[in-house]
């Protein structure tokens, strides 16, 4: 997250992370496997970046991956049609881009400068001005709690309103 926020102050205008990630540790002193959770949580937010793909990783067969279990996959499948369907606005998002240099993902202090709140959001970011995404980060976590600046905003997951 630290990464993906500050590229865009750092002039990469069109930021994504490779869901899942690359490296997998599997040595005496040090074992690092992806799990099932993390790359639950990684798709989640894969979904909102500029661009949506795996990576199976530098030691495929120890990392859970997309297509590992029917469960897995269905999830994969529902954020890849949640992508696939603000890809107008991305288009938009990444034209702006090209012209003014402004990133995709954003921190909220682009859009809220005068909230002193927004400096504290280390996890949550904006894509463009119209979405504020929250990613679950934490391991067995299935909620965070999310910091909305003065506006209206809807949300697009709630039972009452769902994107998909």
């Amino acid at each position: 997250m630290t990464g993906l926020l500050s590229s865009g102050f750092s002039g990469y205008s069109l930021e994504h992370t490779d869901i899942g990630g690359y490296t997998a540790i599997d040595n005496p002193l040090l074992e690092y496997h992806r799990s099932k959770d993390l790359l639950l949580r990684w798709i989640e937010l894969g979904a909102f970046t500029t661009v949506f793909r795996t990576h199976e990783g530098n030691i495929p067969e120890v990392n859970h991956q997309f297509y590992s279990d029917d469960e897995t996959l269905r999830h994969f499948a529902r954020f890849a049609k949640i992508y696939a369907a603000w890809k107008p606005y991305r288009m938009d998002l990444v034209e702006e881009a090209s012209k003014t240099g402004l990133p995709v993902v954003r921190h909220p202090f682009l859009h809220y400068p005068n909230d002193p709140e927004v400096l504290g959001l280390n996890y949550q970011f904006m894509v463009g001005s119209e979405f504020m995404v929250a990613p679950v980060l934490d391991p067995g976590a299935d909620a965070v709690e999310v910091y909305l600046p003065a506006g209206r905003w809807v949300h697009l997951c709630a039972p009452t309103h769902k994107l998909l």
